[in-house]
């Protein structure tokens, strides 16, 4: 009797001992995100060459891994190393491809690899826009660096993002790259853009895109920004157009585009700002703590003035007939359209006129008069 109730202890161990390596085994492959995926490098980090698996040390988390890709020649290799990665179940905490070297990415590359933030650079990249980034689960920020000035993006490039994206970084040649289909990431709150240059014929529509938008920084090669570009953000808080050249910043004509200034932080150092009556508006607005409205580049007398010392009086006087609202380009339609007109009127009077002339000629000559 003693020695089977021993015997009944001693499975009763084992059999502890073995669902707690099983628990233990589960728990390693959810982790602390509830998702089915391996925390930490795979087992056999050969089989994502070119790639390679590092931990992170500076994240709190011991778990935190980074797979950065260098020198992935074309969309082959990339496929064939994120399949290897969602074969072996990897959790990524930061995806870095480097140096993408092929011209398009096969649709659905990403599909089913847990990733939290995936970077991508590519000097060859021309297109994107076949889905390539659906069905990423745990996706919350995605950083592009692909300054090409060939590169389009279609409609369907962010169709199928997962809704965890909350945060943007583009880095392109104009944002004309960018079409209405950037609505597809309405969860978006932090959008980062960069325009290597600028296209001052392209109007920035995109922007319509993201009603959450909670920051927006935009560096770019622009002379002339308007406010109500930027007011269908209605949850906007922090504005970001430094170092992006701008001299002109005009104000919304009609005061429903007008931005919400005592919610915003607007920030516009490191600009060519003209301080003259166009821009007394910023000054005559109370703007968020921490805004910071940068200085004068113009006129002389205004000159590495900071904006926050002015007084409205202080600004310059526009020269005559100035005009002073995001309409400048209606107006200079308008303008066009009345020196069409008084063209062709002119136009009109000189054929009448090469008839009149030639006919009072030939009488006045008929009448001894010439």
């Amino acid at each position: 009797m003693r020695a089977a109730t021993i015997y009944v202890l001693v499975l009763i161990v084992m059999c502890m001992k073995y669902f707690g390596a099983i628990a233990e085994m589960i728990e390693n492959r959810i982790g602390a995100s509830g998702h089915s995926h391996v925390r930490g490098c795979p087992e056999n980090p050969k089989a994502i060459w070119p790639c390679r698996c590092v931990s992170d040390a500076k994240r709190e988390d011991p778990w935190s891994t980074n797979t950065i890709c260098e020198d992935i020649v074309d969309r082959t290799t990339l496929l064939t190393v994120v399949k290897k990665l969602v074969y072996q179940g990897t959790e990524i905490d930061r995806l870095e491809i480097r140096n993408y070297g092929d011209v398009v990415i096969a649709n659905n590359t990403f599909q089913d690899l847990f990733i939290r933030d995936l970077y991508l650079h590519s000097d060859s990249l021309n297109h994107v826009g076949g889905g390539e980034f659906q069905n990423i689960p745990g996706l919350t920020s995605m950083e592009w660096l692909l300054p090409n000035p060939a590169l389009t993006i279609g409609s369907e490039s962010f169709v199928g993002v997962a809704p965890t994206l909350h945060s943007l970084t583009i880095v392109c040649y104009s944002i004309g790259a960018l079409p209405d289909a950037l609505a597809g990431a309405a969860a978006v709150r932090h959008l980062f853009v960069t325009e290597r240059r600028a296209a001052a014929d392209v109007e920035p529509t995109f922007l319509r895109s993201f009603p959450n938008l909670y920051e927006f920084e935009w560096s770019t090669g622009r002379q002339a920004v308007g406010e109500s570009m930027f007011t269908g953000f209605e949850q906007l808080q922090r504005l970001n157009v430094s170092a992006s050249n701008i001299t002109d910043f005009y104000e919304a004509e009609e005061h429903r585009k007008h931005l919400n200034s005592t919610r915003v932080q607007l920030i516009l150092p490191r600009n060519s700002l003209r301080c003259d009556c166009c821009s007394r508006w910023l000054v005559e607005r109370n703007w968020a703590e921490g805004s910071d409205l940068g200085s004068c580049a113009s006129p002389p007398e205004l000159r590495d003035r900071k904006l926050v010392d002015l007084q409205p009086d202080d600004f310059a006087k526009c020269a005559t007939g100035a005009v002073c609202s995001e309409q400048r380009k209606i107006y200079g339609v308008g303008v066009a359209i009345v020196v069409g007109s008084v063209a062709a009127w002119i136009y009109y009077r000189k054929r009448r006129g090469n008839g009149g002339p030639q006919m009072y000629q030939s009488a006045g000559y008929r009448a001894g008069l010439i």
